[in-house]
């Protein structure tokens, strides 16, 4: 999931190229008059060159754990956030977090994450675009209704 939310963050743009339209080709998705899908495509083309994710083990750890445990309980969002969150909060520290339910791999996660259907925030796509954000967790585990969840924890450095 990092590499591809990387893949975004350095060139939009070759993103769309390379991944994304392909990507929706081999899929037949490729209805570009979407509301969600056309401003993707614009927001990409937008995009300056971001750094890349570095990965945090503090931000691993409560992504695996958060995914484990909202899978075994069937829980879909972002359950006690604030809480799971809090000591971030107190260093001062912008946090987000994004899950994505039933996909069969990091592609699918984060395309569907970056496309944000039926999302009117655009948050998912927001957090993996974000300047602010370069530190990142990412955990994966069974869900009880959804076969698997993703779940990508952001934060600054």
């Amino acid at each position: 999931m990092i590499f591809y939310c990387d893949l975004v963050r350095l060139n939009g743009g070759l993103f769309i190229k390379t991944i994304l339209l392909p990507y929706l080709i081999a899929h037949d998705d490729t209805d570009l008059s979407d509301t969600y899908l056309s401003s993707l495509i614009a927001d990409l083309n937008r995009l300056p060159r971001l750094k890349p994710l570095r990965s945090s083990t503090l931000l691993t750890k409560m992504a695996k754990d958060y995914a484990t445990s909202s899978g075994k309980a069937g829980i879909i969002g972002h359950e006690n956030f604030v809480q799971r969150f809090s000591s971030l909060y107190r260093s001062g520290k912008t946090v987000g977090e994004n899950c994505d339910y039933h996909q069969e791999n990091a592609l699918d996660a984060v395309i569907d994450l970056l496309i944000d259907q039926d999302e009117p925030s655009l948050g998912h796509r927001h957090n993996i675009l974000s300047p602010v954000f370069n530190r990142v967790g990412v955990g994966i585990a069974p869900h009880r209704n959804y076969e698997n969840v993703w779940v990508i924890d952001f934060s600054e450095q």
